[in-house]
């Protein structure tokens, strides 16, 4: 058994964060090759987990990954090359050499859990980082977590070249320290999942494997064990069969976490027991995920400003904004480049966005626009056949019939006779949207869009971040994209006909046809930068 535990004893409201913590740093994390079950709540490399205690929601984890090496968001798997990992070159490798040509990929992994027990707030809010070999070695991490009584960790490591240390740089409350930890060789990443999967095509029913933990800058000999498969029921209701791995400390193999898979080796929920109760983490789509934390809090994150270094002035005729979006402590967010935006990435943290502005109608527009077919579908947030949205529409577009004039009437009238109403990220449907003329730029979007859509014009939703001076900093807004002659024209009813045009930085659309769907998806990536991002001007 080897064990390296640098701290003293915790109170137990602290051992049990740090239990938590470390129960969910096994999280899940996507692969090539899902599982229906997977392929269910995955949305790309996003991926979405409800925390259950005693099977009630009391928080969730969002994990993604992504290659750093190109900046785009990936599905790691034993065969996919991600990028080739510099800092680990000449770092002793399993087979005895060194890892010079290991691949290296990034995962990002957000938590937050609101409990209460035995009368303690054991709530916790925590962002880890880790660069890892396909194999599931660790290289590096980055960790930050707070807990409810506002106590704070800062974290980051490196594996150091003779593969047995990690240099550390931390700060614990106002302490900062720098130190080297010794971790044995061949040390596993804590995102267990990464790689779990792979022990049930080993012919060994049972493996120890050395696995570190940022949380508590620790490196246990974990034991693995494959068992027969069982049955088991998810939270949806169904029932399948599942291989069952066990995990346990060598130290203590009461303390056993286990993993229910798939045929694929995809993890489909893991439990322990913990505090007299059963600790849980099962797949889930985004609105289940933040739904056990959120409410009107999520409201309040899509609304929060991202700070800017300074005012960004706007004056007649200008061309172009630049700005950094430094986003040091979040997830990744994949910032489009269309013609109203390039985007360019700086560094790990950086990206930096060049705004058109003061353009023509014709050329703020999107750079994904192609002479093709657009479907116009209907769903139940913008059905074609509504009486009130027919009816709006034909007032609103007036006599013109061209697509272009019809969408900026459109535009104009909503502005003038719709009334205003705080941030929510979700979204009501058109029809009753049309019954009371009231709502924020989301009910605007949503109505605009299906008016469009009745008149024949294609028409999506677009999320994103809009200026506004007296919050000094960008905001979440939706706005909406017409395709009109052969591209996608940005419009906005939120905006007086008269104003100045915003600036805007998009980071996602969507056709709002899931039946599911909240209009939530909208606001991600608004959410993935809230609290942690913030923006520098470059030139205005």
């Amino acid at each position: 058994m080897r064990a390296f535990f640098p701290f003293n004893p915790l109170r137990w409201q602290d051992f049990f964060r740090i239990t938590i913590a470390a129960t969910l740093a096994v999280n899940f994390l996507p692969r090539a090759g899902c599982s229906p079950v997977a392929a269910a709540v995955t949305k790309g490399d996003d991926r979405w987990y409800v925390v259950l205690f005693d099977e009630q929601p009391v928080g969730y984890e969002r994990v993604q990954c992504r290659n750093p090496m190109s900046n785009a968001a990936v599905v790691p798997s034993d065969t996919q090359p991600l990028g080739i990992d510099e800092a680990s070159r000449g770092t002793t490798g399993r087979n005895g050499g060194t890892i010079r040509d290991e691949i290296r990929w990034e995962c990002f992994r957000r938590t937050e859990i609101k409990l209460r027990r035995m009368g303690q707030d054991l709530s916790l809010k925590a962002t880890l980082r880790v660069q890892q070999t396909t194999g599931g070695e660790l290289l590096s991490f980055h960790l930050q977590r707070t807990d409810g009584e506002g106590n704070r960790i800062e974290r980051e490591g490196a594996l150091q070249p003779n593969g047995t240390q990690f240099s550390i740089r931390e700060k614990v409350f106002a302490a900062r320290r720098e130190y080297e930890q010794s971790v044995p060789a061949h040390c596993f990443s804590p995102i267990v999942s990464s790689w779990v999967g792979r022990l049930m095509r080993s012919e060994e029913r049972r493996q120890i494997l050395p696995v570190f933990f940022p949380e508590t800058v620790s490196a246990s000999d974990l034991r693995f064990d494959h068992h027969q498969p069982r049955q088991i029921r998810l939270r949806d209701g169904r029932a399948l069969k599942a291989s069952r791995i066990t995990m346990a400390p060598e130290a203590d193999l009461t303390n056993v976490t286990t993993f229910f898979l798939d045929s694929a080796g995809e993890v489909l929920r893991q439990e322990k027991r913990l505090l007299g109760g059963t600790l849980a983490i099962e797949a889930c789509d985004a609105e289940a995920g933040l739904s056990a934390v959120a409410g009107k809090s999520l409201d309040l994150d899509a609304a929060a400003p991202i700070p800017v270094d300074r005012l960004i002035s706007v004056r007649a005729g200008q061309q172009q904004i630049v700005v950094d979006l430094v986003n040091r402590n979040g997830l990744p967010v994949i910032i489009p480049s269309t013609r109203t935006q390039q985007v360019e990435v700086i560094d790990a943290v950086t990206t930096r966005i060049t705004i058109a502005y003061g353009q023509t109608e014709a050329a703020r527009t999107d750079a994904g626009g192609k002479d093709r077919a657009v479907e116009i579908r209907e769903s139940q947030w913008m059905p074609l056949n509504s009486a009130e949205i027919m009816q709006l529409a034909t007032i609103a577009g007036g006599g013109q019939s061209g697509k272009i004039d019809v969408c900026h009437r459109m535009e104009r009238f909503l502005s003038s006779k719709m009334q205003r109403a705080a941030l929510s990220p979700s979204i009501l449907p058109a029809p009753e949207v049309a019954r009371t003329m009231r709502g924020d730029c989301t009910e605007h979007a949503v109505l605009l869009a299906a008016m469009m859509r009745v008149k024949q014009i294609p028409a999506r939703l677009a999320g994103g971040l809009i200026y506004n001076p007296q919050s000094f900093g960008f905001v979440g807004h939706a706005w909406v994209e017409a395709w009109v002659d052969g591209h996608w024209e940005s419009f906005d009813s939120t905006v007086p006909a008269n104003a100045r045009r915003p600036v805007y930085i998009k980071l996602c659309d969507t056709d709002l046809t899931e039946d599911g769907s909240n209009g939530l998806s909208l606001f991600l990536p608004v959410l993935s930068l809230t609290g942690d991002a913030e923006i520098h001007v470059v030139a205005d």
